[in-house]
């Protein structure tokens, strides 16, 4: 027979951890989900800008044109000048718009 004063769990408390452990088990794969698609971009993003300074170097060195298309980079180099003190002085600068896999960085070159 069985003793009442015997310490135990009831079925409603099993089954009640049993949920709370599945939350948990649930809350924590979507995390890890999360955290690997996010890794992901920032894979995809650190290689884009890592071309990019590639890219500048190479403009900047003259080994490639200010317009152009490789490795699956689209650029276009754009000269202004802006006037400061009312015309007294004028700051030249490029403009570097870089385009890959509808993705777009643009760079101000002094």
């Amino acid at each position: 027979m069985w003793s009442s004063s015997r310490p135990a769990f009831t079925l409603m408390e099993v089954l009640v951890a049993v949920a709370i452990l599945g939350f948990v088990a649930i809350g924590s794969l979507r995390l890890s989900v999360a955290a690997t698609k996010t890794l992901e971009e920032v894979k995809i993003q650190s290689s884009f800008m890592d071309q990019v300074q590639l890219l500048e170097t190479e403009i900047l060195t003259g080994s490639k044109p200010d317009n152009g298309e490789d490795r699956g980079l689209k650029w276009r180099s754009r000269k202004y000048s802006y006037p400061l003190m009312g015309g007294l002085w004028e700051v030249d600068f490029r403009q570097l718009d870089v385009t890959q896999a509808g993705r777009t960085m643009i760079l101000y070159i002094p």
